[in-house]
């Protein structure tokens, strides 16, 4: 669902990206000063594996289509929606600067579907069904059935706010291909073939999200917050309070990220997502008869302009705007090394996803270190001895 350079007219990317710094900036300011809060502690484990689950494309049987998690309402359930959003737009900047994985003109085009609408509005889809099946937010001293029947009702609002955070954003994304893109279309019928496809791709998004969610139920239940804690600053769990626990849950994470880049993503299907193949399929992004240096829409808007797609190729070979450094998350260099990747795809694949992964978890761990406020050390003024008891005493003016 990753929108490539300059499919969008010009004054439609400025105002997405401008809805998109905005949106990222609320975040911002919700998270600014949440020193040692679990969102900003476990910002980089959860970006590392929504980047590495987005990785691993799943097969739309019986056609020839894949779909992976967008993962921004499992982060926002784990995190808070602020947090989410947050983690959605980190994992979406890695994967346009480090693997061309997106445009960099459509970052606020893909920041605005995949991360206000997928994580910002998917929250709000699952705090919603949340409090209407667990009967009302759950306290501190609820009943063990009353905290049995929240479970429930996390696993089942997470999974139906993820189906639904994906039937919205190929919305937009449609929205935006019809009345803005390169070949305006009929919007009926390109709503109607993405929905149709991303709502398969929604159920496997849900079941992911599903089982995510009740792992953490049974192993780590202090890292699903009710929901009257999940946006408020300041308020931490017991367990993710102290310093083996926030240790055991990001090093955790980390781990579970980097398994699923270096022994799943080798393993994910080569077919075109639902996005690539609904565009090709109505002609948005026609590949048909190009070369195969010139595959790339991205080089092929950059060479001839948006009226570029669904058009016969021009024949000089064409530049993206952006040379990533790991395209097509591979690793590509000159010489030997490059033949032995090349002879290797799936360790190259394998490596690429690792080094992304690191590189989300890092970043998002000094972004979260950013955000926190550093509070003053204490000064030390000593409080004048009492005379009568030789004692501490109140200080007298």
């Amino acid at each position: 669902m990753h929108l490539p350079d300059m499919v969008l007219q010009p004054v439609p990317t400025v105002v997405s990206g401008a809805l998109g710094v905005a949106g990222l900036a609320w975040a911002v300011r919700r998270l600014r000063g949440r020193e040692g809060d679990r969102a900003t502690v476990l910002m980089g484990a959860m970006g590392a594996c929504v980047f590495a689950a987005q990785m691993v494309n799943f097969p739309l049987y019986p056609w020839p289509i894949s779909g992976h998690l967008m993962g921004g309402v499992l982060a926002a359930v784990v995190l808070g929606p602020a947090a989410g959003i947050a983690v959605m737009a980190l994992v979406l900047m890695v994967q346009a600067f480090l693997f061309g994985d997106g445009g960099i003109t459509a970052l606020g085009a893909n920041f605005v579907n995949m991360g206000l609408i997928g994580s910002g509005v998917g929250y709000a889809i699952y705090a919603t069904l949340r409090r209407r099946w667990a009967g009302g937010l759950v306290g501190p001293n609820a009943s063990e059935e009353a905290r049995a029947q929240d479970q429930r009702a996390v696993v089942i609002a997470a999974m139906a706010a993820s189906w639904f955070s994906v039937l919205l954003a190929s919305g937009s994304l449609s929205i935006q291909l019809t009345l803005f893109g390169p070949n305006p279309g009929d919007l009926p019928i390109v709503l109607g073939w993405m929905t149709l496809v991303h709502c398969g791709i929604g159920l496997g998004e849900a079941m992911i999200t599903g089982l995510a969610i009740r792992f953490l139920l049974l192993t780590r239940p202090d890292l699903i917050p009710p929901l009257e804690t999940a946006t408020a600053p300041g308020l931490t769990s017991s367990t993710t309070s102290s310093a083996s626990g926030r240790a055991t849950a990001v090093f955790g994470g980390l781990g579970i990220a980097l398994a699923i880049a270096a022994f799943l993503a080798p393993l994910a299907s080569d077919h075109p997502d639902g996005f690539e193949w609904t565009a090709t399929r109505l002609g948005f992004l026609d590949h048909e008869d190009q070369p195969e240096d010139q595959g790339d829409p991205a080089a092929l808007v950059a060479a001839e302009g948006p009226a570029g797609l669904g058009q016969e190729p021009a024949n000089e070979p064409a530049r993206p705007l952006y040379e990533a450094p790991l395209p097509d998350y591979a690793i590509q260099v000159e010489g030997p090394l490059g033949d032995w990747f090349r002879d290797a795809p799936s360790l190259s694949t394998a490596i690429a996803g690792i080094i992304g992964t690191l590189t989300v978890f890092l970043a998002g761990w000094i972004i979260a270190r950013g955000l926190e406020t550093r509070r003053p050390p204490t000064q030390f003024n000593p409080t004048p001895t009492d005379p009568q008891t030789g004692g501490v005493g109140p200080h007298v003016a």
